[in-house]
């Protein structure tokens, strides 16, 4: 249960992009003189304003904190002038390390008398997020552009809102605000909103996240646990077709086009993870699908193990495309790390004559937040192989650690 919000302050509850260099340490007569330059935030279609937040909040009998790296005077002093209410604030002037740290998190929060668990954190930036999901906090990011930034691409929050008044429903009704897929997979019926899907720029879409096997998150996720499922069982994909076909139903426009395809099997292979998804699709849209518009020229066994820049360059003119003539076309993966291999399909069906290409995948990776071993602090991990799955120690082998623990059940 959500007891606390704790807002960031710059370009969250105030547009300050105007004054962000001269907030750097050193520059106070600079940024002195030109606090009046700050502004509020205005969106036509919210029933609230960005600044109204803490005011509306505390009406719903919850505590309000600010945490802000800016220095204390500045914070003080645009809070004042705004009229903008808080219960604790922790500032860049209080000698707690920057976000994404969690320290200053954990800190605002006993201030507040509440733990952390129950805090909401809502903030413009990764950082912002990133001291969430390291205390443990519920994470709402705020797209006032309605454009995400491209550092929540590998740290996207809970909660992504472009809307204030999204905030306070999120605070009332958190798990339909979830992406798409993880509400779904939470049993909810998802409250369609702008941060329904992830959203990469440029034409791509998730409809979760992925967190690796590593990532202390994972035995919750459904939706990672499920897609590491769908790569060789039919029925795990026959469930991820079910979820991802739902979205015909909504007011999501990707499905507007001619062809549904995917990102095809390696050479050899003689199972698609993707028909299922492909088929449920077409059936609720009418669409007509296809697998046989990409070709794999060549596999590539060693992918997983290379970073997104060594991805990238791997997956070039590894894909080849029939011709198109100017059809749209809706590309489908499972979970877009560096997105080189999608990247270069897009590029052979470009060349091949396609209109565009929209690209909707199940989710995208996170970085990974890994969670220590009480026992030897390595890293916690789920364990899958053998009669049932359970959380295990990384150090089993080299350290001989037996620390286990019972996996969620989903």
């Amino acid at each position: 249960m959500i007891k606390a919000i704790v807002f960031d302050l710059d370009e969250t509850l105030l547009d300050t992009r105007m004054l962000r260099e001269d907030r750097a340490p050193g520059r106070r007569d600079r940024l002195t003189r030109r606090l009046d330059e700050a502004q509020l935030y205005h969106d036509g279609q919210s029933t609230l304003q960005a600044a109204e937040l803490p005011a509306h909040t505390k009406t719903l009998g919850l505590g309000v904190g600010i945490l802000t790296h800016s220095p204390r005077w500045y914070a003080e002093r645009l809070l004042d002038a705004f009229e903008i209410p808080y219960d604790a604030l922790i500032s860049g002037s209080d000698g707690f390390p920057r976000k994404p740290d969690p320290t200053s998190l954990r800190q605002i929060a006993e201030e507040l008398g509440v733990s952390v668990e129950e805090c909401m954190m809502v903030g413009d930036d990764a950082a912002d997020v990133g001291a969430a999901q390291n205390a443990g906090a519920l994470s709402v990011g705020v797209a006032w552009s309605r454009t995400a930034p491209a550092e929540w691409r590998r740290c996207w929050p809970d909660v992504a809102v472009a809307r204030p008044d999204r905030v306070i429903d999120a605070i009332e009704d958190t798990t339909r605000r979830y992406a798409y897929a993880e509400a779904v997979l939470a049993g909810n019926q998802p409250l369609w909103h702008w941060g329904s899907l992830v959203r990469l720029g440029g034409g791509v879409y998730c409809t979760g996240r992925y967190f690796s096997t590593t990532d202390r998150r994972h035995p919750e996720s459904a939706l990672s646990r499920l897609i590491i499922e769908g790569k060789e069982d039919p029925d795990a994909a026959a469930r991820i077709a079910e979820m991802i076909s739902g979205l015909a139903q909504t007011s999501w426009k990707g499905t507007e086009v001619d062809l549904i395809t995917s990102v095809p099997p390696s050479p050899g292979a003689d199972y698609d993870r993707f028909e299922a998804i492909r088929v449920a699709l077409a059936e609720v849209t009418g669409v007509a699908e296809s697998g046989e518009v990409l070709t794999q020229l060549r596999g590539d066994d060693d992918y997983k193990h290379h970073g997104p820049a060594e991805r990238v360059e791997r997956a070039r003119d590894r894909f080849e495309s029939a011709g198109l003539d100017g059809k749209r076309v809706l590309l489908l993966d499972d979970v877009i790390t560096s997105g080189g291999q999608t990247d270069d399909c897009r590029r052979a069906m470009l060349e091949q004559g396609a209109e565009r290409v929209i690209v909707l995948a199940s989710a995208v990776t996170q970085d990974r937040l890994p969670r220590e071993c009480p026992d030897c602090g390595g890293l916690l991990r789920l364990v899958t192989s053998g009669y049932k799955p359970f959380i295990g120690c990384s150090n089993y082998y080299s350290l001989g650690c037996t620390h286990k623990e019972a996996a969620p059940v989903l």
